[in-house]
């Protein structure tokens, strides 16, 4: 089998970068795999597990670019991951640039409608797809607590805050402006039952969605296990029959009293993507064997164990 070079950028975060790195280093054709990642700084964690290593400009430089071309000539690069968010921005805005590797990325205009939470809950509203009460004014005799309110652009669960009083929403408005940054304010759904689904489009051919319950823990999968669900299958094939996505996504679930809430799309891998790989669903394996060895990867899903997200991936039998 052909060895294939394999550019993994943004690797020194705990979130995207770093999990591509651990699927790929799980992959059934490491052997066949020259994993060179790269990131703006020297910190990283995993880096015993690529071949090679770089550091990049930041993706906001105006240098990026450039320095991001002559480390695909100079290694030959045959794949691009964008590992981080900014990047992913970048790439697919410049794809034009890109002609002569493989970039992993979905269309620009469908990354910067999902990296934009107000736009992302209004497509979905007019397409009927449930989203939490957004509140575009704030009128106190309209609002119920409680509320979350949340940067337009961010990720994970950075910058977001639960207000369940007038008080504390004056004060988190406040703090959002002093900053000038853009906020939503929504329903914020308590106890209800968190799914991250992973859905994978290989060429409009086949559409494969894992569906994973979840548990928290600062905004980020802790633990995770496979789960059927054909409601929320059934939501994640219409967002993709609406968006047409290219590769992958992640959409964020959380279901209330027999209602399925779409919380969050992001166009790209997960942070979690380590964990279905360790259930038996490793999301490079399935693209990498379609695009090259022209075959449907075959999977052997583990639903008998919970996959535990940390330093390290775990996975331990349910009881």
């Amino acid at each position: 089998m052909k060895c294939y070079n394999v550019l993994v950028t943004g690797t020194s975060s705990y979130g995207v970068g770093e999990g591509l790195i651990k699927i790929i280093s799980l992959s059934r054709y490491r052997n066949s795999i020259r994993l060179i990642v790269a990131s703006n700084s020297d910190l990283i964690a995993y880096k015993d597990l690529a071949d090679k290593y770089y550091v990049l400009p930041s993706a906001k430089s105006n240098i990026y670019l450039e320095a991001l071309m002559e480390l695909i000539i100079r290694e030959k690069i045959d794949v691009l991951i964008p590992g981080s968010e900014a990047e992913m921005e970048v790439i697919s805005r410049n794809k034009c640039h890109f002609k002569d590797v493989d970039a992993w990325v979905n269309d620009y205009n469908l990354i910067k409608l999902f990296n934009n939470k107000s736009n992302a809950n209004e497509f979905l509203s007019k397409n009927n797809i449930y989203v939490p009460c957004t509140f575009e004014k704030i009128e106190e005799d309209k609002l119920k607590y409680p509320l979350i309110i949340k940067p337009t652009q961010g990720k994970s669960s950075e910058n977001i805050y639960v207000a369940r009083n007038a008080t504390q929403l004056e004060s988190v408005i406040n703090l959002f402006k002093s900053y000038n940054r853009k906020f939503i304010i929504q329903e914020y759904i308590e106890e209800g039952e968190e799914y991250t689904i992973s859905l994978i489009n290989l060429n409009n051919k086949d559409v494969k969605v894992l569906i994973m319950k979840r548990i928290l823990c600062k905004g980020a999968t802790q633990y995770a296990y496979i789960e059927e669900n054909y409601i929320i299958k059934e939501i994640a094939l219409k967002i993709h029959n609406l968006i047409k996505n290219e590769l992958i996504i992640n959409i964020q679930i959380l279901k209330k009293d027999d209602k399925y809430f779409v919380l969050e799309i992001n166009p790209r891998f997960s942070g979690s993507s380590p964990m279905r790989a360790m259930l038996g669903f490793n999301e490079f394996d399935i693209i990498f064997s379609f695009k090259y060895l022209k075959q449907n990867f075959q999977y052997n899903l583990i639903k008998n164990k919970f996959a535990i997200r940390g330093y390290k991936e775990f996975s331990y039998v349910k009881k």
